[in-house]
């Protein structure tokens, strides 16, 4: 039976270069995950003016979620292997009108899901029993920064500017 964990802090990280981490701590959990993709998470990507754009997405799966280290009921785990989906919620906002200077943009946002970590790869067989196995929720604020205005990679398209990173900060 999952144990339920109300998130109160850490933040989901996401750069446009590749450098996707996730860190989580609330009751009895401490984690640390370093994402090997950015899961449904529209970064990079090029937006135009009048488009509707969400700082919500998905991360689900081993091969995503990946592993880390975990402090979990007062006991210190090695890197462990995770599988699960965490949903990431948020309003959509319209993108502003292009212009010379990046910009950055905020919404609240929630997140829930499970996760389950494992001592072996779940992805190269039978990883064994779960070490920890949890249902999260959370909420908070996210960020994303956005490109000045460039022209577009798509012949005949007009000028859009583009998703650089998004942080979503846990908070209670």
């Amino acid at each position: 039976m999952p144990t339920a964990v109300h998130v109160t802090a850490g933040a989901l990280c996401q750069l446009e270069t590749g450098f996707h981490t996730l860190t989580l701590s609330g009751d009895a959990l401490a984690l640390s995950i370093q994402l090997s993709d950015n899961g449904s998470f529209l970064i990079p990507s090029e937006n135009f003016p009048g488009e509707s754009y969400s700082l919500g997405g998905q991360l689900a799966g081993d091969q995503t979620l990946h592993n880390g280290p975990v402090d979990f009921n007062g006991q210190r785990h090695p890197p462990l292997w995770f599988t699960g989906t965490l949903t990431f919620v948020s309003k959509p906002f319209v993108m502003p009108a292009n212009g010379p200077t990046p910009i950055t943009m905020t919404a609240k946002f929630e997140m829930s899901g499970g996760l389950q970590g494992f001592l072996n790869n779940p992805f190269l067989g039978n990883p064994g029993p779960a070490v920890v196995d949890v249902t999260l929720k959370g909420l908070g604020s996210a960020v994303v920064r956005f490109s000045a205005s460039q022209p577009s990679v798509v012949p005949n398209q007009p000028a859009g500017r583009w998703a650089r990173s998004m942080f979503h900060q846990f908070h209670i």
